[in-house]
């Protein structure tokens, strides 16, 4: 059926099991550029075939638990730009050092030490946009995300940082945008983040 829809740029799959097969099927559609998997079953080995799909940009695993065979796939897509992920922790981050292109990280309920944003850091130099959810690491892990060249949106949901970590992202240049929410950083933060980085973007809820 897929193969009748050469059109279709984008997938969605949602709370039901995926075969090998059928991740093979959606790989070859020839525009597909991104696929999304919302609280899915893997069968981890079909993520390779996505490898081959030449216009894949974004790839997106929500509330969809990821293997070492899983991430390993994931790493051959060299192409993607932008890449979604749940429950990830400093060990996996071995394999996202491979997506040199990669532009966008989104992570939810991650499992991340200072150690490991080091890492991240250190590895994807690229990256122009951070989201993270539901995580509970220190300040000292947002004056390493400030480290990153091209940073230019970074959104932090759920994440206990104060003040002190907010006022690192003053040695944040690229910075375009700061959106934090349930978080200890308070207002007063945002009136010095704004003097040193005037023109910037920043909320706080």
């Amino acid at each position: 059926m897929l193969q009748r829809l050469p059109e279709v740029g984008w997938i969605q799959l949602e709370s039901t099991d995926v075969s090998e097969l059928a991740l093979e099927k959606v790989a070859k559609l020839p525009n597909l550029w991104a696929v999304d998997f919302y609280d899915v079953r893997l069968e981890s080995a079909g993520l390779r075939h996505l490898a081959t799909s030449p216009k894949l940009e974004a790839l997106n695993f929500i509330d969809t638990i990821l293997d070492e065979t899983a991430l390993e796939n994931i790493a051959s897509c060299r192409h993607v730009g932008g890449l979604r992920l749940t429950g990830i922790s400093d060990g996996d981050l071995r394999h996202l050092s491979r997506l040199h292109g990669l532009r966008g990280l989104g992570i939810k309920n991650c499992r991340l030490t200072d150690a490991g944003a080091r890492q991240l850091v250190d590895e994807l130099p690229g990256l122009t946009v951070l989201v993270i959810f539901n995580a509970s690491f220190s300040d000292a892990v947002v004056a390493e995300f400030a480290r990153l060249p091209k940073l230019e949106y970074l959104t932090l949901v759920d994440v206990p940082i104060t003040d002190a970590g907010l006022s690192e992202l003053k040695m944040c240049a690229s910075l375009k945008g700061v959106s934090v929410k349930n978080s200890k950083a308070t207002s007063a933060s945002t009136t010095e983040l704004r003097k040193s980085l005037p023109g910037v973007d920043v909320s706080i809820e």
